[in-house]
């Protein structure tokens, strides 16, 4: 994990220095061991640099041989060591002995096909002197972020997190509305929108390229999902049994200790199995429990840490604690981000960067295997209707289409305008990634909207304040595309959910892990909000205060009678409660930053 920031100019007026190190500082959390610049005639690089490969070797911004490509990157290259084997046996000449440098020599061999060809986790800008291009490039999966936007005097900006865009004032910090509507409905701002309307994120998959001429977006990757391969069972379930074993190794790679998160589910155990098996000694685990019995999942996961005898760390989080986490994560979030289970992972990051650099962590199985309740249709068959919106959903939605009319106010008459102009709703976005049925379509979408938009997000910016790095095996191209082409009989059989991998999984993890029902890792938000206590106070008070009331995005009414049925536990609100208020935060934080306080137009 590292931040990157910078500036391009084509106007003739030199690099902004001074705002390319304020940007650059605003990303010290992501990068405590090293700062570095580069400047030239019309682009200024800064970087942020958390040291797990060639750590004592020079770091970011790097170059090739002759200073015509530069590159500054948030990357984790996992196959760097045979790219840079193929390109020294083509004479390439190497300084170091990191990852960045093997991307532009990959480059330079191969000009932009070098994107399809690393594997890993990645957010970097490459500088193309001699042409004068700048190219900004995001992983298939968007496990790294990145950020761009126009500043004054036609200027050009990255950074890999909002905020450092933000140190340039003159940007305009007005909200998008299409990302309220898409946060108010799914806890989180759909990607690839941004909360604020100028700042825009490079999708998952693609490449920007920027030159005098303007600025092209264009996709690199696609995952075809549910291909229907023919092979035997036997077959497919050896080829996923190394590709496991390989896409774990990969993300061993490094010159520190990586740990892993332990939840006791068919996804963390399956890496703790795997990695127990590659690195010498014990692995060191990390789990998150809860005083309610029935969020609590510790006694499975100190069953595979004692199956696998790793090193095994268990902490607890009770409502109490929650209020001061609440208040850190507001802290360090550029956008509003209602998923409740960025509680209990802030803490556990936390804690596990007391040892470890780095962690595996089992995103993305779920979304690939069919792995989640709305993954089935409501009605228990493997059929659905074809044009369904998987935000339609009772059991994923927080606010359905119709709630959100009662709820809002400006901002989603003005949403209505957008969409009335021809602008596309944000998850009608992932069109182009190509499913073969309904399942496979609810799969596509959260590969291409829920993981960036949710999952990744928290496993990005959460551990990125204790500066650890999160790595996600599932999400290794390779591993990724083996189990998105499989036909869905692989992934659900007799409503068996992820069959495949629970059946190569069966005699190496416990029965009772394999066999039990998905829990996911969430707090009690429903009993939290409803008990007496800081937490409930803390929720009530700000959406009763006059600041929200006054602020005029939602009708104040409505909010009152979720208020009022949640404390008779007439009908309970949590997430809806959680979701408002988690905004209004975010709100507040914002304004707090801001040269004027900015409303939805």
């Amino acid at each position: 994990m590292c931040g990157i920031a910078g500036q391009l100019r084509f106007d003739g007026s030199p690099v902004d220095r001074a705002l390319v190190k304020r940007m650059t500082a605003h990303l010290r959390r992501r990068g405590p061991d090293g700062t570095g610049f580069h400047f030239e005639r019309c682009i200024g690089m800064g970087h942020r640099r958390l040291a797990l490969v060639d750590p004592s070797g020079p770091g970011q911004p790097v170059s090739n041989e002759d200073g015509s490509l530069w590159l500054v990157g948030n990357n984790e290259i996992y196959n760097h060591l045979e790219l840079r084997r193929e390109l020294e046996n083509r004479g390439h000449q190497f300084q170091t002995a990191g990852d960045a440098e093997v991307v532009l020599h990959l480059f330079e061999e191969i000009g932009e096909a070098a994107f399809e060809r690393i594997v890993g986790m990645f957010a970097f800008a490459l500088w193309d002197v001699l042409n004068e291009t700048l190219y900004l490039v995001r992983d298939p999966f968007g496990i790294k972020p990145l950020h761009y936007t126009r500043g004054s005097m036609g200027t050009f900006l990255f950074a890999s997190e909002l905020g450092a865009l933000l140190c340039d004032k003159s940007i305009d910090r007005s909200i998008n509305p299409v990302a309220v509507d898409g946060y108010l409905r799914s806890l989180t701002v759909p990607e690839p929108h941004c909360i604020i309307r100028s700042v825009h994120k490079i999708p998952a998959g693609h490449f920007v390229r920027r030159t005098r001429e303007g600025v092209e977006t264009h996709r690199y990757f696609e995952l075809e999902i549910g291909r229907g391969r023919t092979m035997q069972q036997e077959e497919l379930a050896d080829q996923l049994r190394a590709a496991l074993n390989a896409t774990v190794s990969m993300s061993l790679r490094g010159d520190t200790e990586v740990g892993c998160f332990l939840s006791g589910g068919v996804d963390s155990s399956a890496l703790v199995a795997t990695a127990s098996q590659i690195v010498d000694g014990p692995l060191r685990t990390y789990s998150l429990g809860f005083e309610e019995k029935s969020f609590d999942e510790s006694a499975y996961s100190q069953l595979v840490s004692q199956t696998f005898k790793s090193r095994h760390c268990e902490i607890r989080l009770s409502r109490n604690q929650a209020v001061d986490v609440t208040a850190r994560i507001i802290d360090c979030l550029d956008e509003p981000f209602a998923d409740s289970s960025a509680l209990p992972t802030f803490v556990l990051a936390e804690r596990a960067a007391q040892d470890v650099k780095a962690v595996l962590s089992g995103e993305g199985l779920d979304e690939l295997f069919a792995g989640n309740a709305w993954h089935l249709p409501l009605k228990g068959t493997l059929t659905a209707e074809q044009n369904e919106d998987p935000l339609d959903d009772p059991r994923r939605n927080i606010f359905s289409r119709e709630t959100l009319a009662e709820l809002c106010q400006s901002s989603h008459r003005q949403l209505l305008a957008y969409k009335q102009n021809g602008n596309l709703d944000p998850v009608r976005q992932w069109g182009a990634i190509f499913a073969q049925n309904p399942i496979d379509k609810r799969l596509a979408f959260d590969l291409g909207n829920y993981l960036p938009s949710d999952m990744l997000v928290k496993m990005d910016r959460l551990p990125m304040v204790s500066s650890l790095e999160v790595r996600v095996p599932y999400l290794n191209a390779p591993f990724a595309g083996l189990v998105a082409g499989m036909d869905l009989s692989m992934k659900i059989r007799e409503n068996v959910q992820k069959y495949l991998m629970k059946t190569i999984l069966r005699g190496v993890v416990p029965d009772v892990v394999l066999d039990r029902p998905k829990q996911g890792f969430a707090i009690p938000i429903d009993i939290w909000i409803w008990q007496d206590g800081r937490f409930r106070d803390m929720v009530y008070d700000v959406l009763s205060d006059s600041q929200t009331r006054q602020r005029g995005l939602f009708n104040t009414a409505a909010i009152q009678t979720m208020l009022d049925q949640h404390d008779r536990f007439e009908q309970l609100h949590g997430h809806r409660l959680w979701t408002l208020f988690m905004f209004e935060m975010w709100h507040r934080r914002i304004s707090d930053i801001s040269d004027r306080q900015d409303v939805v137009s």
